[in-house]
């Protein structure tokens, strides 16, 4: 459903924004690209090469850390597409940005950061996007009160100023394995860095608001960190996956036209990101996960998916930048990451100096394809050439027409094994034409789809031992080809349904557990049948006051206590002595 809005949303509109880009540009070899959301419809708009910052830290006086940033912002707001802006240092090293002047002071921390961004593009007549760091998947232990106890905790969860390790711990949201342990982060220990579990719906809720709470202090979306962290031991890693994944659709419903960016290859269970990060995944070789062939079966991959892929470099040991890394990712229709120091310790500096002698290329005027045995593709102002093989070759080209970065003009280019170049050209820059304004019809069905249940009821208890709120939900089933349902539910309102519990088929009550300190008010649910053919309408709207309770569920009562107790004392053979006991039972 998400993905089909974004769909909706991307067609229905040809922005007109900023770069004066008449509509989406949909990559040329894949065209079922197009669902990516407004914002990112902008995005990719924008001519080649697209450019980002990945992962800048800041400090807490919103310069960067790798200093000279005034050479920074001004090299952002001139090539720049977005950037995201990392933890900073000092008490400010919050990789959740729980505290306050990370993201909510103006003077401070990201957010100062974020508007020095924005004034300096706009002095230019162009728009960066900012994208705030925000970890999913686990927890450090400087999100504590215990290591800031002066800090200012921006959210205050349960009405407290506490960060998320607190509530994490409060509400014992950790997750843990197959042993019931709780899991650590790889490489750390339970007192740094430990997992929480994304299964269970009140860390969903948390971390989704807590995105939220972030953007809405102006940031373009989010760096969600963490995504796919396969590496640690339990049980249910799928389930731990699809708990992020609803997150990241709980964030954009609530946070619409926001971008949210996830670093591992595009995969079909995140289908809430926007942007799939391939961190350093390419090699000036043919074999393996890292290989040329492999990096472009990603990057189609992500098309057909409808997430962008965003390419980032930082190893410099993965091939050149100028000659391989910058050529391949203009043969796809990536987001190329540029980073603020190398892996080896160079600084932004060669990048930045390769990006400002390159400027733009235009358009592609098609896929890349091959010609003379190498890979090629056209743009409206030049053209890029990579030898992907493993002998060298010489490529002849038209007299007269291309040049090189530095202005001569070249009629042929010899290319050792996996080198690029990138050439130039004079020529208009010609958009693509916007995308259709009607939404396509969505294909018939050959099943049908189960019949609605009705008659939806509800009503609250409240556990006399564990002090846990519960809504008991009961309704009529009226299909009979239903493979399970899906129970909606939203708080305080009518507008945010999040699915919370999928019942198997033929049920016609669930009982959904709370916690023992859920948020107080209405609760408004709703319940749907599904099957493989997709899912029915929603039955009527049942409502819940949690903190107005009806008769809990009955406890069992104590045994009553045995009578008569008596006890005599005899000698064994053996010399000990034994104490008889005898009583009546009246239970």
């Amino acid at each position: 459903m998400l993905n089909l809005k974004k769909t909706i949303a991307m067609l229905g509109a040809t922005l007109m924004l900023l770069q004066g880009v008449p509509g989406l540009f949909i990559p040329n070899n894949k065209a079922q690209a197009a669902s990516y959301d407004p914002a990112v419809q902008e995005l990719m708009s924008r001519p080649y090469p697209r450019v980002a910052g990945n992962q800048w830290h800041t400090t807490p006086d919103g310069s960067f850390s790798a200093g000279d940033t005034a050479n920074k912002v001004m090299f952002s707001a001139k090539y720049l597409d977005f950037v995201s802006l990392n933890r900073a240092g000092g008490n400010m090293n919050d990789l959740f940005l729980d505290f306050h002047q990370s993201t909510h002071d103006p003077s401070k921390g990201l957010l100062k950061t974020r508007n020095d961004l924005y004034s300096a593009a706009s002095a230019v007549g162009r728009r960066v996007y900012v994208l705030a760091y925000h970890n999913m998947s686990d927890v450090w232990y400087y999100q504590s009160t215990n290591v800031f106890p002066n800090e200012n905790f921006w959210m205050k969860p349960d009405g407290q100023n506490i960060g998320t390790w607190d509530y994490m711990d409060k509400h014992n949201l950790w997750y843990r394995g197959s042993t019931g342990v709780i899991v650590t982060y790889p490489g750390y220990n339970l007192s740094q860095r430990r997992m929480w579990d994304s299964r269970r719906i009140e860390v969903q809720q948390y971390w989704a608001n807590h995105a939220k709470g972030i953007t809405d202090q102006g940031f373009d979306g989010l760096f969600s960190d963490n995504w796919l962290r396969s590496g640690f031991a339990g049980n249910d890693q799928a389930g731990i996956q699809r708990g992020w994944n609803t997150i990241g659709e709980t964030f954009k419903q609530i946070a619409p036209n926001k971008i949210l960016l996830g670093n591992s290859p595009p995969l079909g269970v995140f289908t809430s990101r926007d942007i799939a990060m391939l961190e350093d995944r390419i090699d000036d070789d043919n074999d393996g996960d890292t290989s040329v062939p492999a990096y472009l079966n990603y990057s189609d991959q992500g098309a057909s998916m409808g997430q962008v892929i965003f390419d980032t470099y930082w190893n410099e040991t993965r091939g050149p930048f100028e000659t391989f890394r910058v050529p391949m990712n203009l043969l796809t229709d990536n987001i190329l990451g540029l980073t603020l120091r190398t892996q080896q310790g160079r600084d932004l500096a060669h990048q930045q100096a390769f990006i400002e002698k390159l400027g733009k290329v235009g358009y592609p005027k098609g896929p890349r394809y091959r010609a003379d045995g190498v890979l090629q593709r056209d743009f409206d102002l030049g053209k890029v050439i990579v030898n992907d093989t493993a002998g060298r070759v010489t490529i002849n080209l038209p007299a007269g027409i291309y040049r090189n970065l530095d202005g001569v003009q070249v009629n042929s280019v010899t290319l050792d094994p996996f080198r690029g170049v990138i050439l130039k050209k004079d020529g208009n820059v010609t958009p693509p034409p916007p995308p259709p304004t009607e939404p396509p019809t969505e294909p018939p069905t050959t099943g049908t789809v189960p019949a609605a249940p009705s008659e939806l009821t509800s009503r609250v208890a409240q556990g006399a031992t564990s002090g846990n709120y519960y809504v008991y939900l009961d309704w009529k089933d009226n299909s009979n080809n239903e493979t399970g349902f899906e129970i909606y539910q939203s708080i305080n309102s009518t507008s945010n349904y999040q699915r919370v519990k999928t019942p198997g088929a033929d049920g016609t009550s669930y009982g959904i557990n709370l916690g023992a300190n859920p948020t107080q008010g209405t609760y408004y649910y709703k319940i749907a049948a599904v099957n493989a053919d997709g899912k029915s309408a929603d039955s009527n709207v049942a409502t819940a006051e949690v903190g107005t309770v009806t008769t809990p569920p009955p406890t069992s009562q104590p045994p009553v206590a045995p009578t008569g107790l008596s006890v005599s004392i005899t000698r064994a053979t053996a010399g000990n002595y034994v104490a008889n006991l005898s009583w009546t039972d009246a239970s």
